[in-house]
């Protein structure tokens, strides 16, 4: 088929015409074509290379991901074989592969069974240890603690700032140690925000009756569209903290009066966003002796899109009481053999976990009660988590899955083994 466009002084011409001139030699303008025409011909017969039959595109395809994908170990990391056709099925040792026309288990299901209980025995720690320490490093070593007291009159500037919600720059620049955002940064900012020139958006949360008595300033828009705020706590007109938060999508700062009597805080700490992903933790703190001393992390939420694997996952959780300290986990795990393959529900529930104060190790310790969630489960749902850390954790689960009696259940969890056998170890 020739294309046509508008040319300004000749009308319509093709694209050949254009190429070449309106001079063209009307022999090589033949060549040209037919030779056009002869390669269009022989890439319609790529498709058998080598005496391998490859039938369709999806096949292709196929082959593709399960040579780009073979390395994912993650939670995060899209399954190889989620969406390829694994294998052939003469070289399959296994049943379990009738139940599904995309996905060819390699393994047998005694195999498969004892890969369960080898993980199973396995100390989970094997794979947490790396999964806390960049949030163990976000809550110990990112705050900066500060000792910075306020004049009288700068203080009574800040707080009528406060009431007002922004402050002169020049002026945040001066009381607010090491603030990261600059003149440029401002100059994106008051454009986002059309606000008036030189002054920068503040955000205000006091924890305590007198507004001013234990309190904390963001600086910068801090509900979103900047990811990242620089936030200073203060106790009266003395600076005792800065912490840098990065919330991607608003900074949820929040504050309770613990048992004991101390005020304790907790903000959102973004960890994974993008098209269906997203993983937070929720960082608290203690105010202690005019000190913020960090007490722990906490999963916050997670959410894993089906479209990433075939172990899309959802958890959300709430503080519910604060005396003692109560939170509130819902979660949902689904699996599907491929991901063209309906979702099938494997955990949803939700469950109330309680916190103990350890006072010498100045931390809340929790309190499970029951086997349905735990340390390990909960910590299967991070992002980075390994399937095989999802493996020890259900472990029960996925038994009861396999001896159910039920031959679908079966089947949907020895192909969910077979993968993370094959493309996670």
């Amino acid at each position: 088929m020739l294309l046509f466009f508008k040319h300004k002084k000749n009308g319509y011409l093709t694209v050949m015409d254009y190429l070449c001139g309106e001079e063209m030699n009307m022999r090589w303008y033949w060549f040209v074509v037919v030779s056009t025409l002869l390669l269009a011909c022989g890439s319609s017969n790529t498709k058998k290379r080598d005496g391998a039959d490859m039938d369709t595109p999806r096949e292709a395809a196929s082959e593709a991901r399960v040579d780009s994908a073979a390395g994912a170990g993650s939670l995060a990391d899209t399954i190889s074989g989620d969406r390829a056709s694994v294998g052939n099925a003469e070289s399959a040792d296994s049943t379990a592969g009738e139940s599904s026309d995309h996905y060819v288990i390699k393994y047998s299901e005694a195999e498969l069974e004892n890969f369960l209980d080898s993980i199973a025995r396995l100390n989970p720690k094997t794979w947490t240890k790396r999964l806390t320490f960049p949030l163990d490093s976000v809550l110990w070593r990112k705050p900066v603690p500060l000792d910075v007291r306020l004049r009288a009159s700068d203080f009574d500037s800040l707080k009528a700032g406060c009431e007002r919600g922004a402050l002169d720059y020049k002026f945040a620049k001066r009381i607010f140690p090491d603030l990261s955002i600059d003149s440029a940064d401002l100059k994106d900012l008051l454009g986002f925000l059309r606000a008036k020139e030189n002054e920068i958006p503040i955000g205000f949360y006091p924890f305590t009756k007198s507004k001013f008595g234990k309190f904390a300033v963001s600086v910068g828009y801090d509900q979103g569209g900047f990811w990242d705020n620089d936030v200073y706590f203060f106790v009266g007109n003395k600076i005792i903290s800065k912490h840098n938060v990065e919330h991607h999508y608003g900074l949820e700062l929040k504050g309770f009066w613990d048992e004991k009597g101390s005020l304790v805080v907790y903000y959102n700490v973004n960890y994974a966003s993008g098209t269906g992903v997203s993983w937070y933790q929720n960082n608290f703190y203690r105010f202690e002796n005019r000190r913020l001393v960090p007490m722990f992390h906490e999963l916050k939420s997670a959410y894993l899109d089906p479209s990433w694997g075939s172990r899309p996952i959802e958890v959300k959780s709430e503080v519910v009481g604060t005396a003692p300290l109560a939170i509130k986990f819902v979660f949902k795990t689904d699996l599907r053999c491929d991901w063209e393959d309906p979702l099938q529900e494997f955990v949803n529930d939700s469950i109330v976990v309680r916190y103990r104060y350890d006072s010498q190790k100045k931390t809340y310790r929790r309190v499970f009660s029951d086997k349905k969630w735990n340390e390990y489960k909960m910590m299967s749902y991070y992002l980075e988590a390994s399937q095989n850390l999802f493996v020890n954790a259900y472990a029960r689960e996925l038994r009861a899955y396999l001896h159910s009696g039920d031959k679908e259940k079966r089947d949907l969890v020895l192909c969910y083994l077979s993968k993370v056998k094959e493309y996670v170890n």
